[in-house]
């Protein structure tokens, strides 16, 4: 019980240090903070879907490199400090870049502090939620998150897994621990936005599917749909396309030495 005391105030002093350390960290290294993700793609792509250039969000279908395409162009041409060997690169559907498009307004210091803000609130309702299921302490389910180290740097470099994977997925599994497996799976869709997290869900749905259990599969299939005609509604047909093909040229991240990919 001792060890698990200052195990637990370690994680707090290390969690309540991590947070001045991102505050700090924004406003003195401002320049650096110009090769975050956040900074060459969410911020970027909000940028560009403020002044109506979404099509430069991706590729042109005959492209086959990121690098000197009109995303990464743009990029350098809005980031004054970014490197010119850095190539900025943008995956994700066109729904994230609207979603971006308000806090691209903002200079890109505040702009990444509000969004880590929102980050954290993602965690701590996604620790509230298992703090909830487990029966356990909700201030020492959150702050343990400090222990864990891709917690903080989701947060330092402004990821997206925080708020569009961690957080559905979390509220998936709780709205199937409370029998509503329809709205799980319809919650659950909401993860294509942030695609690494899908397979959890999608192996839970398939496991239950086999079980004779349809309900979250269903909704998982109409709220797919759901996403899809957002972006159809929102955006282009064309653009929509292009965001799929966009994902051949994925592998040439890692056989393209230019992108100093070690």
């Amino acid at each position: 019980m001792l060890c698990y005391r200052v195990l637990l105030f370690l994680a707090t002093a290390l969690g309540l240090t991590q947070l001045i350390y991102l505050v700090d960290a924004n406003f003195s290294r401002a320049k650096q903070f110009q090769e975050s993700d956040y900074a060459m793609t969410f911020y970027v792509a909000g940028h560009l879907a403020t002044e109506g250039r979404e099509s430069e969000l991706y590729p042109a279908p005959e492209a086959t490199s990121f690098i000197g395409t009109s995303f990464d162009r743009a990029a350098h041409a809005l980031l004054d400090s970014l490197p010119e060997k850095s190539t900025a690169i943008f995956m994700y559907s066109p729904l994230i870049a609207g979603f971006f498009a308000p806090l691209s307004q903002l200079n890109l210091t505040w702009s990444l502090l509000i969004w880590q803000l929102i980050s954290i609130v993602g965690l701590t309702v996604s620790c509230g939620i298992f703090a909830h299921l487990m029966k356990v302490k909700f201030s020492e389910s959150l702050f343990l998150c400090s222990l864990f180290a891709p917690v903080f740097i989701t947060l330092w470099s402004g990821q997206l897994g925080l708020f569009f994977g961690l957080l559905p997925l979390s509220l998936g599994y709780l709205l199937l621990m409370q029998g509503r497996a329809l709205s799980a799976g319809l919650v659950w869709s909401l993860l294509l936005l942030k695609p690494q997290y899908f397979p959890a869900a999608a192996f839970v749905i398939l496991v239950l599917t086999l079980n004779g259990k349809l309900q979250p599969l269903l909704g998982l299939t109409f709220g797919i749909a759901g996403v899809a005609a957002t972006n159809l509604l929102l955006f282009s047909p064309s653009l929509a396309i292009r965001w799929l093909a966009v994902h051949k040229l994925s592998d040439t991240l890692f056989t393209n030495g230019e992108y100093g990919i070690p």
